[in-house]
């Protein structure tokens, strides 16, 4: 293969990486809304149907990828596996309740800040180099997650503490869950979010009232969680195959600001000026460490 060629193989891999990657995210973007409209879901029913569909949706996905290595693959899973499981299962609750209890842009914003409490946690249990440019990315984004969070008073309309707390606390299991697939490569991304899904569901199964719910409600919910969620996350994990982690993290953004547009569109919940300027911070932070990262 000569320079020309080599130069030509790598623009259509890229070209094929920023196309999964945006399609994973558009089709995905809608997750706020689609859970606003399943009004009358009380937060341990949509977290039961969202997750079990997402464990059923994805695991046929998996069947389809690994056919009969998939037994092989489970049980390559470990202990690594085993937390990655644990810490989905959990941040799977967490971000439900984070929609209930705050504006679907509050909680996006603050997601977004997911790879910088990454690094962080990285840095503190496994020893990984922090670069100083992400450094000063984490004091930004954290000082405009501190404009969101404080001018968060009581009701949905302007969120609330307790809602972006619970955000807060996604983003750091979501980091976390990072951090123990970089210490354990071998374990399948897919396979432990799949199994994280039917895990939330068996947590939420006791607490669960599904006669109150109309049908229009648990449909959305399954098709959310069976349909949307499966197919989103496969074809942004796959490009990775194709582009640079730090990239493919950038692609994330796009939900950022499409979620709160469909929910204001859909549901006219409109964000707050606070959320408005400390997502603009948050954004901007994370833009620029990723560029910065890519760059590197």
């Amino acid at each position: 293969m000569d320079a020309l060629d080599l130069i030509q193989d790598v623009r259509v891999r890229n070209r094929r990486g920023i196309l999964l990657a945006t399609m994973g995210i558009l089709i995905i973007s809608p997750d706020g809304l689609l859970l606003r409209l399943a009004g009358d879901a009380g937060l341990w029913e949509a977290a039961f149907i969202r997750t079990l569909a997402m464990g059923v949706g994805l695991s046929s996905i998996l069947l389809a990828w690994h056919r009969w290595a998939l037994p092989t693959e489970l049980v390559r899973l470990g202990w690594g596996g085993m937390a990655s499981i644990l810490l989905l299962s959990l941040s799977n609750i967490a971000f439900v309740a984070a929609m209930a209890e705050t504006t679907v842009a509050n909680t996006l914003v603050i997601f977004a800040a997911t790879p910088l409490f990454g690094a962080v946690l990285g840095r503190l249990f496994i020893g990984e180099t922090v670069h100083s440019a992400t450094w000063l990315a984490i004091a930004v984004a954290i000082s405009g997650i501190g404009l969101i969070v404080g001018n968060s008073y009581g009701g949905l309309a302007a969120g609330s503490r307790e809602g972006d707390a619970i955000a807060l606390l996604t983003a750091i299991l979501i980091a976390a869950n990072l951090v123990v697939l970089r210490r354990f490569p071998h374990v399948d991304a897919t396979i432990a979010l799949g199994l994280s899904g039917f895990a939330s569901a068996a947590f939420c199964w006791p607490h669960v009232e599904l006669a109150g719910m109309s049908p229009h409600s648990i449909a959305i919910l399954a098709f959310l969680g069976g349909i949307i969620i499966p197919l989103s996350l496969s074809l942004y994990f796959r490009s990775l195959r194709y582009l640079p982690a730090a990239e493919v993290a950038l692609f994330a953004l796009i939900e950022t600001v499409l979620g709160p547009m469909w929910a204001w569109v859909g549901v006219g919940e409109t964000p707050g000026v606070s959320t408005l300027i400390g997502g603009a911070v948050v954004v901007g932070a994370i833009v620029l460490n990723g560029l910065g990262a890519v760059r590197r």
